[in-house]
C-alpha cells in the first residue's frame, strides 16, 4: 500500500482510509487452494510477499483461480464487469511491485 497499490478491476489506489473505510481484503496472489493443489508448503504461500490488498469485490471476482486464470478473467470481463485493457490491467500489477511481461 505504501507503494501505492491499486485494486486489479477498478484502479482504485489503496491508502489508509480506503483500507480502514472499505472492504478490503488481503488477497493471496495465488490462492491457497490452487496453493494446496499443487502441493505448495503455507509456508511459502501464507508469507507476506504472496499477499496483496484488493477490493472485496475484485477478490470474490477472483476466487481461488491462478494468477493466469484470474488475470484472463479480469482482461475478458463478463455481463457484471468490464474487461480490462491489458496495458492498464499490467499498469494495476505492476502498482502492486507484481512484474509483467511490459515491466
Amino acid at each position: 500500500m505504501k507503494e501505492g497499490a491499486m485494486d486489479l478491476r477498478s484502479g482504485q489506489r489503496f491508502d489508509h482510509t480506503i483500507f480502514f473505510g472499505e472492504k478490503v481484503d488481503i488477497h493471496h496472489i495465488f490462492p491457497k487452494d490452487w496453493c494446496k493443489q499443487e502441493d505448495i508448503s503455507p509456508k511459502i504461500y501464507d508469507s507476506i510477499i504472496n499477499k496483496t490488498p484488493l477490493s472485496y469485490r475484485t477478490n470474490r471476482i477472483i476466487g481461488g483461480a491462478s494468477p493466469s486464470e484470474y488475470i484472463r478473467k479480469l482482461e475478458a470481463g463478463s455481463k457484471e464487469n468490464t474487461g480490462i485493457e491489458t496495458a492498464r490491467l499490467d499498469e494495476f500489477l505492476t502498482s502492486h511491485l507484481i512484474e509483467t511481461l511490459l515491466s
